[in-house]
C-alpha cells in the first residue's frame, strides 16, 4: 500500500504566543475548576467533567491544580486518581506529594510494581500494597484503573477508609489523568468510586489494547476499546472544555498541530516565530537535508510511504 503525506498549510498567521495564548489556557482551567467547585457545592448538577488538551498543552499541571482546588471545598474530603498505566501515576503521585505532603498523598501500587516506583516519587508520598496499608491521614490516593477497580475494591475502601463527605462513596471526585487513553470498560470499574469523575487528557491519544477479560467483547454494536469519554462528552450532566493553546511544539509546527485537532476551534502556540532554534554543525549531502528539516521544525515529506 501506498500513504501520502498532505504537509499542513504553511503557516498559522492568525496564532497569539507568548502570554496571550497561555492565558488561554488559564482561563480555560479555571472555568473548568469553577465548575468543579459548583458540582461539590450541589449548584451545577454535573457528574462528569472533561478538561480536553492537545498534545503539550500542560495538562498535567492544570489536573494537579484542579485537584488542590478541589480539597480546597469543604464538601471534598477524600479524592481518588486514577488512569491506565502506572508510568502516567507515577510522575503524578510525586508531583502532588511534593504539593502537599507524604501525610495526605498515597500511591496505591500493586507489590510487583513496587521496585519500579522512582525514588524521586518515593520520597514524597505514602506507599501502599493493600488496602490496609492506606494512611487515615491520606486525602488522596492515586492508581492505576487496575488496581483501583478491582473486584470488590470499592467496598473494601469503605471498610478501610468509611465514606467520603458525601457519606456513601469512598472519594468526592474521581480524577481520570490521560482520560482518553482509558478504554471505556476499564473506566466502568472505577465511575462508581465517586459522584463526580474529572477527566484531563490529549484528545488525540487512542486507547490501548486492554488484554484483560473484556465482557463487552464480542457485541458487534459496540467498541469497548474507544476512549471513555467520548461516551458522555455530549452527555446533559457532562461539561467539557478545552484547552486552547500549546507550550511544548514549536511556532512552525502548530499548522500540523492544527491539521491533527481539526474539530478545535481555536489552537494556538505560546512559542513564537524565532523563539526556538537548533544551531547544527556543518553539514553536507542528504545528512545536513534530513537535519537540517529537522531543525526547521516545519513537518516536510518528499515522498510516499509503501508497505
Amino acid at each position: 500500500m501506498s500513504l501520502t503525506f498532505s504537509p499542513p498549510t504553511a503557516s498559522a498567521s492568525d496564532a497569539i504566543h507568548h502570554e496571550a495564548a497561555a492565558s488561554g489556557n488559564a482561563v480555560a482551567a479555571q472555568r473548568a475548576i469553577a465548575t468543579l467547585l459548583s458540582a461539590l457545592s450541589g449548584d451545577r448538577n454535573y457528574d462528569k467533567i472533561l478538561l480536553r488538551a492537545a498534545a503539550g498543552a500542560g495538562k498535567s499541571y492544570a489536573l494537579v491544580r484542579m485537584v488542590e482546588e478541589a480539597l480546597s471545598h469543604p464538601s471534598c474530603t477524600r479524592i481518588g486518581i486514577t488512569a491506565f498505566a502506572n508510568k502516567q501515576v507515577f510522575p503524578l503521585a510525586g508531583a502532588l506529594g511534593k504539593n502537599l505532603g507524604t501525610a495526605q498523598v498515597c500511591l496505591f501500587v500493586a507489590a510487583d510494581w513496587l521496585p519500579q516506583v522512582p525514588r524521586d516519587v518515593l520520597d514524597h508520598v505514602s506507599v501502599a500494597t493493600s488496602t490496609a496499608g492506606i494512611p487515615a491521614t491520606c486525602t488522596i490516593v492515586l492508581g492505576t484503573s487496575h488496581k483501583m477497580g478491582a473486584w470488590g475494591q470499592r467496598k473494601r475502601f469503605l471498610d478501610h477508609l468509611g465514606p467520603a463527605a458525601n457519606t456513601t462513596l469512598p472519594f468526592d471526585v474521581l480524577f481520570v489523568d490521560e482520560a482518553w487513553q482509558l478504554p471505556l470498560h476499564r473506566y466502568a470499574t472505577v465511575e462508581g468510586l465517586a459522584p463526580l469523575s474529572v477527566g484531563v487528557g490529549d484528545v488525540g491519544q487512542l486507547p490501548p489494547i486492554d488484554p484483560s477479560q473484556n465482557p463487552w467483547r464480542g457485541d458487534p454494536g459496540y467498541n469497548p476499546y474507544r476512549a471513555w469519554p467520548t461516551a458522555y462528552e455530549e452527555h446533559e450532566r457532562t461539561f467539557a472544555i478545552d484547552l486552547p493553546a500549546v507550550w511544548r511544539p514549536t511556532a512552525a509546527q502548530l499548522p500540523l498541530w492544527r491539521a491533527f485537532y481539526s474539530d478545535w476551534d481555536r489552537l494556538d502556540c505560546v512559542a513564537a516565530p524565532g523563539d526556538r532554534a537548533v544551531e547544527l554543525p556543518a553539514l553536507a549531502g542528504a545528512v545536513g537535508a534530513v537535519w537540517g528539516s529537522v531543525a526547521s521544525g516545519i513537518p516536510t515529506s518528499t515522498r510516499p510511504y509503501s508497505g
